[in-house]
């Protein structure tokens, strides 16, 4: 649930954002001449929110380019493999506009769970 009192300037005047990146076809060299640039990104409520019933998930524009996740709706989604969530966590770092060390965490967490590659072989057997 979006709260319509909040809004990207918002945010970005209360240094509330955590986590900025470019997102979608930019992010990934795909972009073509009508493509728009994509920006998500998380951020953190005022702490005075933290006590309340209220419940901001999502900042975004008009057409959704830019998207701000709120920190606890982001870590929920996180933790239902949200691929929106993970793409966010896996954007090429020269495509991160701002990462504050918490989100860092994050993404050092994700690494240590990920296994070393080659660490399984399974001989297939032939048909």
């Amino acid at each position: 649930m979006a709260d319509k009192g909040w809004t990207i300037d918002i945010l970005k005047s209360q240094n509330l954002i955590v986590l900025e990146c470019i997102s979608g076809s930019h992010a990934y060299g795909l972009a073509t001449e009508t493509s728009d640039v994509d920006i998500k990104g998380v951020f953190v409520l005022p702490k005075v929110y933290f006590y309340g019933l209220g419940n901001i998930e999502q900042v975004s524009d008009a057409r959704n380019d830019t998207a701000y996740y709120e920190l606890g709706w982001f870590v929920a989604l996180l933790a239902k493999n949200n691929p929106n969530i993970l793409e966010l966590l896996a954007t090429p770092k020269d495509m991160v506009r701002l990462r504050h060390s918490l989100l860092a965490k994050l993404n050092t967490t994700r690494s240590a769970m990920r296994p070393p590659p080659n660490t399984v072989k399974v001989k297939m057997p032939k048909i």
